[in-house]
């Protein structure tokens, strides 16, 4: 099933692939890259509810792999501020999330299954949005918190 997921997402059917991802996420629960792509599609759901930039649109790109890694690299800067880790690796983070136009909705569905103190990321993430300007972002995450 993963394989046919692969294949409607490289030939752009993604209304086709979202119902795949979402009919067979119960059978496929133990494949990682099946969950990993149905939570993009939920993610996705959530961005063209809220008019934001489509997750599958992504300068990182749009086949299955790069979307995996996307969504991966994500997870693990969002766990930097998790940590507390120094501001060069917060500033690399952040850098990443606008360089590839990282949605709101994506940052709060990964840190929701990313982080087990999801909170800390939204204030801390708030912060850097709101010195850089991007108070949107700001209030955004800090309505998640």
């Amino acid at each position: 099933m993963t394989e046919k997921l692969f294949s409607l997402i490289e030939k752009k059917e993604l209304e086709e692939a979202r119902q795949t991802a979402y009919n067979y996420i119960e059978k496929m629960q133990t494949d990682e890259q099946f969950v990993i792509l149905f939570i993009l599609f939920k993610i996705r759901d959530a961005e063209l509810e809220s008019d934001e930039q489509d997750i599958f649109s992504s300068p990182a790109g749009s086949t299955p792999n790069e979307l995996i890694t996307h969504y991966t690299k994500i997870k693990f800067y969002l766990r930097r501020y998790e940590y507390g880790l120094p501001d060069y690796a917060l500033d690399e983070a952040l850098n990443y999330f606008i360089d590839n136009k990282v949605s709101v909705n994506a940052l709060y569905k990964i840190a929701e299954f990313a982080c087990v103190q999801p909170n800390i990321v939204y204030e801390m993430l708030a912060l850097d949005y709101e010195q850089i300007g991007m108070t949107a972002y700001k209030d955004a995450l800090l309505s998640l918190s």
